[in-house]
């Protein structure tokens, strides 16, 4: 195999990256809310079916944003996107036979 030939795996590992650090984000800011729930029932006066909505409210409202900063970036990316890699794959597949 020549130089030329090596398949580069740098994007792979970025996608890796980025996507371990979203999920890791996700779940301390779930941990965060999750800890502040005491503070927030004395603070407001609230009881168990309030503190569950704010849950709910918060991490419904973080996926929601979380899906359209992704829409958004796969929008401006220069990249082909999902729907093209899969079908590379498929044809690489299609190709080599199982393995």
């Amino acid at each position: 195999m020549t130089s030329q030939e090596t398949p580069r795996r740098g994007g792979a590992v970025w996608a890796l990256v980025i996507t371990s650090v979203a999920g890791f984000m996700a779940a301390l800011d779930n941990l965060v809310v999750t800890t502040a729930l005491p503070s927030i029932r004395e603070d407001l006066g609230g009881g168990m079916d309030d503190l569950e909505w704010t849950v709910s409210a918060y991490t419904l409202t973080f996926a929601v944003l979380l899906m359209f900063g992704a829409a958004l970036g796969e929008r401006s990316s220069s990249s082909p996107g999902a729907p093209v890699c899969g079908g590379r794959c498929a044809g690489h597949r299609a190709r080599t036979g199982p393995p």
